[in-house]
This record gives C-alpha cells, sequence and structure tokens, in this order.
C-alpha cells in the first residue's frame, strides 16, 4: 500500500509547483504588455495583484503542510 503521508506531500507539491509556474507567467505577461504598451499603471496593477495572489497561495499552502505534518506526527 501506498503512504498517505507521501501521497498528501505530493499533493502539496503539486499545489505549489502550479503556483510557482502562475506567478512565472504572471511576470513574464507583465513584461509583455509592458514591452508593447510602455508603463501603463493598470497592466503592473494587474500583473502584481495576480503575483501577490500566487505568492499567498503558495504561503499558506506551505503553511498547511506544516501544520498538516506536525498534526500526523503527533501521538494519539
Amino acid at each position: 500500500m501506498s503512504n498517505p503521508q507521501k501521497k498528501s506531500s505530493a499533493v502539496y507539491a503539486v499545489i505549489v509547483v502550479l503556483c510557482v509556474i502562475t506567478l512565472i507567467l504572471c511576470i513574464l505577461y507583465g513584461l509583455l504588455l509592458y514591452g508593447f504598451y510602455g508603463s501603463t499603471k493598470e497592466i503592473i496593477v494587474t500583473a502584481g495583484i495576480a503575483g501577490a495572489a500566487c505568492l499567498l497561495a503558495i504561503i499558506l499552502t506551505v503553511l498547511l503542510y506544516k501544520e498538516d505534518v506536525r498534526s500526523k506526527s503527533k501521538p494519539k
């Protein structure tokens, strides 16, 4: 049988990887539009908000993983 802790770790790892990829895409999108249209506040704000949301998702996922590991390692 597979270890549930490994499955849990894999799920958290996939979430973090997807968030990092999305963060990179947000940065590239912002740079791409910045290159085409110059410095407009809307582009910077949009890419910044999307990037901040990705960073927040990464931080929350890591914190949730730590709490999950801590709760599973406690003796019952």
